[in-house]
């Protein structure tokens, strides 16, 4: 997609790494609740409605690279359970363009098993209904299953009645669809991730305690509150529009500096949700080039990505204080921005398109930065590009 990420001038506040997690924060399941009303959209509230449009990865829970993944689904039989699954392998597959990942369907063995319809799951401890959605997270998907062999290790109970608005039922499927199989290759929750620059305020317990969601203390605990801890963690900067955020209306949390917090309906992949995952699960064998050096100002220096899954590697240092512009022409490409090489360390930025502008102000002059350059289509695809480094302000 040649959409512009919405990179803030002046990042800092969304880069604040905490140095340790705090003592209140507890360890979560290794199990997506993506709310069992259906999320964020809850259908007798028209503003929480899909409108068009970063990530953390656990990597201890990462398949192996490489992995093609079997998906069978447990149940949906009928009309309505075909064309949820036509939607699954049409929108799952998307992320196979970012990370090295196959998912092949219907298959007689599985890694994941998929739940259409709502039911009782005692063995888990579920009362699956209409818009219930969760998976477990990455490998503990098989993990679950050598356990419990014929349960689901995801559900996605879409409520029939999205039918009767074509336009909402496509952006619900692919809301869904891309934020479990997200958690279907191990990324966590957005607005779980220890760097978090947000605090929750106590109306989070009340307004997911009430309905639709009725959710207990300990439900929003776990699903929203806590920091994911235990796994190692990889990602680029907190990110609002990731497909891995739930949507939040103001009043429930706030900025670390008292800036309201505001997160969207999320439908879509953003520049960080796949250079994450294209970092996690590389092309194999895919040669990176030679790192070269930017000067800002200068003039455009000529790239190619001759073979799929190759990386453009720059560096570059500004001398002065003010806000740059990374900016590529040519092939529709995946551009980010790195305070350490390779290491996104919660401070990685994207952008994206065949005319990608990374716009950012560096918070220490005369300290190197990184870049790299992909593919739009990383596993995919090639092509040539010009890439420079301007100072603007």
């Amino acid at each position: 997609m040649a959409d512009q990420d919405p990179l803030p001038i002046d990042a800092s506040k969304f880069q604040r790494a905490a140095d340790s997690p705090s003592p209140d924060d507890v360890p979560t399941p290794g199990l997506c609740g993506n709310q069992p009303n259906g999320g964020p959209y809850v259908p007798s509230k028209p503003e929480t409605a899909a409108t068009s449009t970063r990530a953390v990865i656990d990597m201890d829970r990462r398949w192996k690279n490489g992995t093609r993944l079997q998906v069978v689904f447990l149940t949906g039989d009928d009309a309505w359970g075909q064309a949820i699954r036509q939607a699954v392998r049409r929108i799952a597959v998307q992320w196979s363009d970012y990370a090295n990942i196959t998912f092949d369907f219907d298959q007689p063995a599985a890694h994941i098993t998929v739940n259409l319809v709502p039911g009782s799951i005692p063995q888990l401890g579920w009362s699956v209904n209409w818009g219930s959605y969760n998976c477990f997270m990455g490998t503990d998907c098989l993990n679950m299953r050598k356990q419990f062999p014929s349960l689901p290790s995801m559900n996605l109970v879409f409520p029939p009645n999205l039918q009767n608005d074509p336009n909402l039922m496509d952006a619900e499927f692919s809301r869904v669809i891309l934020h479990e199989f997200g958690h279907a290759l191990g990324l966590i929750h957005e607005h779980q991730r220890p760097d978090r620059p947000i605090d929750w305020t106590p109306d989070v317990f009340s307004y997911y305690g009430a309905p639709p969601n009725n959710w207990s203390q300990q439900m929003v605990q776990e699903q929203i509150i806590n920091a994911v801890q235990g796994g190692t963690l990889m990602g680029g900067a907190f990110d609002i529009n990731s497909i891995m955020m739930y949507q939040y209306p103001q009043g429930l949390a706030a900025y670390k500096d008292g800036t309201p917090f505001v997160s969207p309906n999320n439908v879509i992949l953003t520049p960080l949700d796949k250079v994450v995952v294209a970092m996690a699960y590389p092309v194999e064998g895919a040669p990176a080039s030679n790192e070269q050096t930017l000067v800002p100002g200068e003039a455009a220096r000529p790239g190619k990505i001759d073979v799929a899954g190759r990386v453009g590697r720059y560096k570059f240092q500004p001398q002065t204080e003010g806000v740059y512009t990374i900016a590529t022409t040519g092939m529709p490409a995946l551009v980010a921005l790195l305070g350490k090489r390779d290491d996104p360390a919660g401070r990685m930025l994207a952008a994206e398109g065949a005319n990608a502008k990374l716009t950012f102000r560096p918070k220490n002059v005369g300290q190197d930065y990184f870049v790299q350059v992909r593919h739009a289509r990383p596993t995919k695809g090639t092509g040539d590009f010009q890439i420079a480094v301007t100072q603007v302000s």
